[in-house]
């Protein structure tokens, strides 16, 4: 799976870079809130890690895999403290379709982040540290504890009206928790995704 982690930021960098900047219709204007809505395709590689007794369990090295497609999503809200300095609550993670359990196996993260922005190419550099769990399925029959998730994501906006920006952005990040039995949770996260700005 490694080479879903070079070929997203790979492939996002040159469409943040090579798009021309005659695009913009206007700079956009610091205003006091700060809204990015962001969803697209992602790559999830997540492993549990248990207790596997090597005499009930004869061969099993207990790691689980679970690896695939999936939507990622952000949605970021805050003060605009400078043109080019954002301070929000970020809720973002993904969404895995997994087959085995007719299922989807899910993130969610709340926390803290910011964005910051080199001007004027409308460059930015956004960030999150969170609290979230993973589980399967809408109803969470299955879920870890909640524990620790980072998000971290360069992109660039074109402002098409002085409030209102879209945009595109590569994203990367990692999770680790354990749950109330001996499993252990863990994993990393690729994706590529659309956004839409107000401010």
């Amino acid at each position: 799976m490694t080479h879903h982690r070079v070929v997203l930021p790979a492939l996002v960098a040159c469409l943040v870079v090579m798009v021309p900047t005659r695009l913009e219709a206007r700079e956009h204007a610091a205003g006091s809130l700060y809204l990015r809505v962001s969803g697209g395709l992602g790559w999830v590689d997540s492993w549990t890690e248990y207790d596997a007794s090597p005499i009930d369990y004869p061969g099993d090295d207990g790691i689980s895999e679970y690896a695939g497609r999936a939507f990622d999503f952000n949605v970021a809200a805050g003060p605009l403290f400078a043109r080019d300095f954002s301070l929000h609550l970020s809720v973002f993670g993904w969404v895995m379709p997994y087959e085995y359990v007719r299922d989807d196996y899910r993130l969610i993260a709340v926390g803290p982040g910011f964005t910051t922005w080199a001007l004027p190419a409308d460059l930015y550099l956004s960030g999150a540290v969170g609290t979230g769990r993973a589980a399967f399925g809408p109803h969470a029959s299955i879920r870890s504890d909640p524990g620790i998730v980072f998000d971290l994501s360069i992109g660039r906006d074109w402002w098409i009206h002085r409030h209102v920006g879209l945009g595109v952005m590569a994203t990367a990040g990692y999770h680790r928790f354990a749950d109330n039995g001996p499993h252990r949770w863990a994993g990393s996260s690729y994706g590529i995704k659309l956004s839409t700005s107000f401010n």
